[in-house]
């Protein structure tokens, strides 16, 4: 088999329609001439037509699936680690589009950074159904919690900041870089934990303050399609209330502890609480919705620095 320059990996469990649509659209990308790659389907103990979907798609794509009986995308993702052939491993959520030049823009960010090892490239999300008015009006604040990324239309060094990393819709590492770092299992989604996330972030920042360099590649983009049910405050708090108990596990706070957290984080989740009770009755969306996320967050935040003393 000749070299393989570039692994494409879908991680996905029980969502075979949403799997066969990122397939399809895989199909369309633009690939430049003589380029060897592959697609690395991980089945993550799927109980519907995972596999058939996969079927339909041998003919089409040079794709092939692996198995991962253990529940959870961090699992997932290790299992892509290990089974990959290329030289880089581009991820890909399974309800995610790429535009037809994604693989192509990747491909020259390699050749033109050949020292970088961590890359990633815009989200744009989109929903299957009208959105409630009030969601419109607030989701340019709630749009990264759908996993949206825009870094700017210019090529540029990845820092080691949460808030200028690629999200896990659309990154690629450098395969021997990958492999040195794993992910997480504790964190990432799981049946137990639907909305957990973070395991990629975990890992970036790790390389990039380990000294890998990292770029930007604006024409590397995705689109993230999303159904409707998801624009909705439930969803909201669920996943910053995870996003706050990651925080609080992985970057403790400093201070006086009452039952295992901290006076000022206590003090922080009952103000937020408070301020959004009132907030929620008298003020529009725009104003309220950054309070219920603030007050999700701690909320997160105490349950993570208690989990830490069990």
């Amino acid at each position: 088999m000749a070299d393989v320059r570039a692994t494409v990996v879908i991680c996905t469990r029980n969502r075979a329609a949403t799997l066969a649509r990122a397939l399809e659209s895989l199909c369309g990308l633009r690939v430049p001439d003589a380029t060897s790659w592959e697609v690395l389907v991980v089945d993550n103990a799927s109980t519907d037509a995972t596999s058939h979907v996969v079927a339909r798609y041998v003919d089409r794509l040079p794709v092939r699936m692996a198995l991962e009986s253990q529940p959870g995308l961090s699992h997932a993702r290790n299992r892509a680690v290990a089974e990959a052939r290329g030289d880089y491993i581009l991820w890909i959520d399974d309800d995610a589009v790429p535009h037809a030049d994604w693989l192509a823009a990747y491909l020259a960010a390699f050749e033109a950074w050949p020292n970088a090892a961590v890359f990633g490239g815009p989200i744009d999300v989109a929903f299957d159904a009208p959105l409630p008015e009030w969601f419109v009006r607030v989701l340019p604040r709630v749009a990264p919690l759908y996993a949206q990324r825009e870094l700017g239309d210019a090529d540029a060094p990845l820092v080691a900041r949460e808030e200028t990393l690629p999200f896990g819709t659309n990154y690629a590492i450098r395969a021997a870089e990958q492999r040195r770092f794993s992910y997480d299992t504790t964190l990432g989604r799981h049946p137990d934990h639907p909305h957990r996330g973070s395991e990629e972030t975990k890992v970036m920042l790790a390389m990039l303050t380990s000294g890998c360099d990292g770029r930007w590649v604006p024409g590397a983009r995705v689109t993230h399609l999303l159904g409707a049910e998801r624009a909705s405050t439930e969803f909201i708090v669920r996943h910053s209330c995870a996003y706050g108990f990651y925080r609080a596990q992985h970057f403790p706070y400093p201070g006086v502890r009452v039952a295992g957290v901290p006076v000022r984080t206590w003090w922080r989740a009952a103000s937020c609480a408070l301020r959004h009770a009132w907030t929620s009755r008298t003020a529009p969306p725009e104003i309220w919705i950054e309070d219920l996320i603030q007050r999700s967050e701690a909320i997160g935040n105490v349950l993570g620095l208690r989990s830490l003393r069990r």
